[in-house]
C-alpha cells in the first residue's frame, strides 16, 4: 500500500500537528498561572519611579526631626549630668575635678555617650567655681556652627 517514505511523511505531520497544539496548551497553562509578567516594563519601571520620589519626600521630612530629637535628648541629658554634679557636690562638699570628669559620678555610665557616639565632655574651673557638661555635637570636634555645634546647658550660676 504506501512505500516507507510515505508513511514516514504521513506520521511526522501527525506529530507536528500534535506537537503544536501541545505547545500552545503549555503556552496558555503559563499565562493562566502566572508564570510570564503580566506586566509591561514601562509600567515596572513608572511604579519604581513613583515609589523612589514618595521616598524621597518621606526622607526630606523625617531627617530633619532626627535631628531635633537627638538635640533634645542631649538637653536631657546634659541637664541630668548637671543635676548629678550638684548631688555630689553636696555629698563631697566640692564638685569633681576636670581630671576626675563625669566618672566620679554614681550614674554616669548611663549618660556615657551623646546620641552621635561621641563622650560627654565636663570642664571644672576651679577658678570661677563654675562646671560645664557639654557635648561636641555630630561632628565629634571642638567648636564648629551649625549643626556641628556644640551643645551645652550651663549650669545655674549660684
Amino acid at each position: 500500500m504506501y512505500k516507507t517514505g510515505a508513511c514516514c511523511v504521513i506520521v511526522e505531520v501527525a506529530l507536528s500537528h500534535i506537537d503544536a497544539s501541545a505547545l500552545q496548551t503549555k503556552s496558555s497553562f503559563r499565562l493562566k498561572r502566572g508564570l510570564f509578567s503580566p506586566y509591561t516594563s514601562m509600567e515596572i519601571i513608572t511604579a519604581v519611579a513613583m515609589v523612589s520620589v514618595l521616598a524621597f519626600i518621606a526622607a526630606l521630612n523625617i531627617l530633619p526631626g532626627q535631628y531635633k530629637a537627638r538635640l533634645a535628648r542631649v538637653s536631657q541629658d546634659v541637664s541630668i549630668l548637671n543635676k548629678a554634679i550638684e548631688d555630689y557636690k553636696a555629698s563631697h562638699l566640692r564638685y569633681p575635678s576636670t581630671e576626675e570628669g563625669l566618672a566620679a559620678l554614681k550614674n554616669a555610665d548611663a549618660f556615657k555617650n551623646d546620641p552621635w557616639g561621641h563622650a560627654y565632655q565636663y570642664f571644672y574651673s576651679a577658678r570661677t567655681g563654675q562646671f560645664n557638661v557639654y557635648s561636641f555635637g555630630n561632628d565629634g570636634k571642638i567648636g564648629g556652627t551649625g549643626k556641628a555645634r556644640d551643645i551645652s546647658l550651663l549650669p545655674p550660676t549660684q
